[in-house]
């Protein structure tokens, strides 16, 4: 090999070396509000000390949920609440049916899907239900409540793993899985 040809060859390595180089170093990392617009996702919204009204299938129910803090994703229509008070009115009556409290909610406006995490309290006319979460399918009608459930009335104590209810509270199975059984204690 001559000298020219290794002369040449070594320009070209280097050149290509460099070219590498200073594209890499000139390319900035995208940044996450980018690549939300390119994906063509809205930023999330806040909203402090906000109410949100929902109706469950028939509309015989109305929940009023109160929040400090709701997160809306309106792309995934993913409504989040920190802490989270509700008040379920029957529209019939106007009056109120029964509170919910959580520490936080999570609403999906997609699939009418409401979703409390607890500690949950339940206020009823006749009784309290205590769970760690609870779920909500407006479309279904049914209220699902699951993790250390326990019911507590006017003159009974029932705990149980899971309980699942109409939106009237009229019919409620409490169930267990197999290593525990259901429990209640009347008092007299």
């Amino acid at each position: 090999m001559n000298s020219k040809k290794l002369f040449l060859l070594i320009s070209m390595i280097v050149i290509i070396v460099a070219g590498i180089f200073f594209s890499l170093q000139n390319t900035e990392p995208m940044q996450q509000d980018q690549v939300g617009s390119e994906q063509g996702e809205r930023p999330a919204k806040e909203f402090k000390e906000a109410k949100l009204t929902l109706f469950n299938k028939d509309r015989s129910y109305r929940l009023e949920l109160s929040s400090k803090k709701i997160v809306q994703t309106a792309a995934k229509n993913i409504f989040k609440l920190t802490p989270v008070y509700i008040e379920v009115f029957s529209t019939k009556t106007e009056q109120l049916a029964y509170t919910f409290t959580g520490s936080r909610a999570k609403y999906d406006a997609q699939a009418r899907y409401l979703e409390v995490f607890g500690p949950v309290q339940v206020e009823q006319e006749f009784y309290n239900i205590y769970c760690n979460w609870l779920g909500w399918q407006l479309d279904n009608e049914i209220i699902r409540g699951r993790e250390e459930v326990k019911i507590d009335g006017p003159r009974m104590v029932l705990t149980g793993d899971s309980f699942l209810t109409d939106p009237d509270f009229i019919e409620l199975k409490v169930e267990t899985n197999q290593a525990q059984k259901t429990r209640l204690v009347w008092e007299e």
